[in-house]
């Protein structure tokens, strides 16, 4: 149950940077003329708080450093046992990237 866990904190952690922080950074001063530039600290605080990235990563990464540091050591895995996780996480980053090009494009 905590290797699921894990896995599951870290492929949504690592979306959240890779595929939704860029978006974020993009539609922090919003999009069309009614744009308005922001500098400094409004600025960041915009552009953590846009789809509330900032939170979701701050509470992904408590969660993942909480699992690594609360559960036990892991088991030496096999080798079928590491493909199953590898597929897993593929199959989850790929659903996870999905949902986001569906909730950004839907028409």
């Amino acid at each position: 149950m905590r290797n699921a866990l894990l896995i599951f904190v870290d492929v949504t952690l690592g979306f959240l940077i890779i595929c939704v922080l860029p978006f974020a950074w993009i539609l922090r001063n919003g999009l069309g003329p009614d744009m308005v530039p922001a500098t400094g600290v409004s600025a960041l605080w915009r552009f953590l708080m846009t789809f509330y990235v900032g939170p979701a990563i701050l509470l992904f990464g408590s969660f993942d450093i909480l699992l690594r540091r609360v559960g036990g050591q892991d088991r030496a895995s096999s080798k079928k046992a590491t493909i199953v996780l590898w597929v897993a996480v593929i199959i989850a980053v790929s659903a996870l990237s999905l949902i986001f090009v569906q909730i950004v494009f839907r028409p």
